[in-house]
C-alpha cells in the first residue's frame, strides 16, 4: 500500500509545480487605454514637470496623448503623440520628453494605484523623476477644453462626414471638435445627437479666452448656411458671414459639414 500512496504524493506535487509554473508565464492583463481618456492631472508637480496629460481619440482606430507644462502664466503643449491599435496593445506608452535642452525616452503606464505613471525607460532615468497624474473629476470633458487646448490643435478646411451610417461619420453624439469662425474667433463644439437630425452645443472664446457667445442646443434640421458667431441659419443673399454648409443627401441620411469663409475645424475626441 505504501508504493500507491508515494505514486499519488507524487502526483499531486507535481500538480502544483505545473500549475504554479503556468501562472508564471501567464501575460499581464492587457490595458484598455480608451478607459482612460480625458484629462490628467499632476499630482507631484515641480519646477518644470509636466503639469496635465491628455488623451483623446482624434480618429477613428486611433488615441493622442498630449503632454501640456507652464509657459509663464500660460498652458503650452510640450509633446503630441499618436497609437494605433497595435500600440495600444502594449502596457506601456513610449513618448519624448526635453529636459535640460536633451531628449529623453520616458513611457507612460497605469500605476498600481490607478493612477498614470510617466517614467523613463532608458538609462539616463536619474534625469527624470517619475512622475504621477490623476485623473481630473472637476467638469465634464467638454467643460474641460479651454483655448489652450483649441490653440493646439491643426484646423482645415476640409469638408466632415456626418453620416449615421457611414462608419467615417466624425459627428457622432458626444464627439467634440474646435473650430476657427470666419471672423478669427475660436470656440468648441459637442455633438448632442445625429439621428433624425444633427444637434449641437457650442461655446465660443474672446481673444482674451473669456467666454464671447455660448448655444446650450441648436437643431439643424435643414440644408443650409451657418453662422457660429451668431448661433443661426445664414439666409443672406451671400452667405458671407456663414461658417459652414450643411449638406443633406440621399433622404438625409448622407450628410456633411462643409466650412466656408475660412472656417475651419478640427475633431478633438471622437466619442
Amino acid at each position: 500500500m505504501s508504493r500507491p500512496l508515494l505514486t499519488f504524493g507524487l502526483m499531486i506535487t507535481l500538480l502544483i509545480i505545473l500549475s504554479s509554473c503556468k501562472k508564471e508565464i501567464s501575460p499581464p492583463a492587457q490595458t484598455n487605454w480608451y478607459g482612460y481618456i480625458g484629462n490628467w492631472e499632476n499630482v507631484n508637480a515641480f519646477a518644470g514637470s509636466i503639469d496635465r496629460i491628455t488623451i483623446t481619440q482624434r480618429a477613428i482606430d486611433q488615441l493622442s496623448v498630449q503632454l501640456w507644462s507652464s509657459c509663464g502664466t500660460e498652458a503650452c503643449e510640450t509633446g503630441l503623440f499618436s497609437y494605433s491599435q497595435s500600440d495600444l496593445r502594449e502596457a506601456v506608452l513610449p513618448m519624448k520628453v526635453l529636459v535640460d535642452n536633451q531628449e529623453l525616452s520616458v513611457g507612460l503606464r497605469v500605476s498600481a494605484s490607478g493612477k498614470l505613471e510617466l517614467k523613463a525607460i532608458e538609462d539616463k532615468a536619474g534625469a527624470f523623476e517619475p512622475q504621477f497624474f490623476s485623473w481630473a473629476q472637476t467638469a465634464s470633458f467638454y467643460q474641460q477644453v479651454g483655448p489652450a487646448d483649441a490653440r493646439s490643435m491643426l484646423l482645415t478646411t476640409n469638408r466632415i462626414n456626418g453620416s449615421p451610417r457611414d462608419p467615417d461619420n466624425l459627428l457622432t453624439s458626444g464627439s467634440i471638435l474646435i473650430f476657427q469662425t470666419n471672423q478669427g474667433r475660436l470656440g468648441k463644439i459637442q455633438v448632442h445627437g445625429n439621428d433624425f437630425y444633427l444637434s449641437l452645443r457650442w461655446q465660443i472664446w474672446a481673444e482674451d479666452g473669456t467666454i464671447y457667445r455660448s448655444f446650450d442646443r441648436f437643431p439643424f434640421y435643414k440644408i443650409g448656411y451657418y453662422d457660429l458667431d451668431e448661433g443661426q441659419l445664414d439666409e443672406s443673399a451671400d452667405h458671407l458671414y456663414s461658417d459652414f454648409f450643411w449638406s443633406l443627401d440621399n433622404n438625409q441620411s448622407i450628410r456633411w459639414l462643409e466650412p466656408l469663409n475660412g472656417a475651419a475645424f478640427a475633431v478633438y475626441h471622437l466619442k
